[in-house]
């Protein structure tokens, strides 16, 4: 699973926004124009206002094992 973790510009403050991707391999410029749309649409909003602009992104690459199944009766 992947998730993009951005803190976004909202005036003066910065908010955090984190989602999965349903890519499994995703690199810096996607990631960065992912925020910038959302930035673009203004389909979020903050206490603090609309979003302004992209402070930071990372990716959150994870792997899940499943270590135990119980066994079924």
């Amino acid at each position: 699973m992947v998730i993009i973790s951005s803190k976004v510009w909202t005036g003066n403050t910065v908010s955090f926004l984190a989602f999965k991707v349903g890519k499994n391999n995703i690199d810096q410029a996607e990631a960065l124009a992912v925020m910038n749309t959302i930035v673009a649409s203004n389909i979020f909003f903050t206490p603090s206002g609309a979003l302004t602009g992209v402070r930071d992104v990372k990716i959150i690459d994870t792997t899940t094992s499943d270590l135990y199944d119980p066994s079924q009766v």
